[in-house]
């Protein structure tokens, strides 16, 4: 399934394959059969071979992109249209007998290994360090209430007024740490775009202020 919706299938009807296996048959038996049925068999063997290197592109393309986190589709969609690109001349331009067919492959596969790198270091900042920064703050305590003897309200403030005076101080220091750590999510995935890529991780003061760029 593209970006766009689109599934994505290999045209080659099974009926294809049969009727060549019968245009084998019929061959050895001295029906005549026409040219262009004659050279489409004289390839079965290839067009098998290519049938099934397809079907493992297009499942290798789909494990790909079902790996990137949700969060992270809208900034890695740079790294899925370059593999749309890569697949777009198999939508397009080539036929089953089109000779440079290996190279389509392989420029396919190129891209999707980008888009298995990049993916990977996003992933691994986005839960190992940013997913834990924002659970721990989640659940940071801001007052715990005595439960084994009453307190006064005097007491219950100034218990209150230092519990909201560490909590501040701490998740401050995680906030800090937090914006460092989009930082570098942001900064690794421009290392690896082109400019014209960049639009969608421009981040605004606003966003810096708050940790946040995507």
């Amino acid at each position: 399934m593209t970006d766009s919706g689109f599934c994505l299938l290999v045209n080659l009807d099974p009926v294809v394959l049969e009727l060549l296996q019968e245009a084998r048959c019929m061959t050895k038996l001295g029906v005549t059969v026409p040219k262009v049925v004659l050279k489409m068999t004289s390839r079965e063997a290839q067009i098998k071979a290519l049938y099934s290197r397809l079907l493992d592109l297009l499942q290798d393309y789909s494990s790909a992109v079902s790996r990137v986190p949700p969060l992270l589709l809208p900034v890695m969609q740079p790294f899925v249209s370059r593999v749309e690109a890569a697949l777009s001349p198999g939508l397009t331009t080539l036929s089953w007998a089109s000779l440079n067919t290996d190279a389509f492959i392989q420029g396919v596969y190129g891209a999707l290994k980008e888009l298995d790198q990049v993916a990977k270091v996003a992933s691994d900042l986005l839960e190992c360090r940013i997913g834990r920064l924002l659970e721990s703050m989640s659940s940071c305590c801001l007052l715990v209430l005595p439960e084994d003897s009453p307190v006064s309200p005097q007491d219950l403030l100034l218990q209150a007024d230092r519990s909201v005076r560490a909590a501040a101080a701490t998740l401050g220091w995680q906030s800090q740490q937090l914006q460092k750590y989009v930082s570098q999510l942001v900064e690794e995935l421009k290392r690896r775009m082109k400019a014209a890529e960049m639009l969608n991780l421009e981040v605004t003061p606003t966003e810096r202020r708050r940790g946040l760029s995507f």
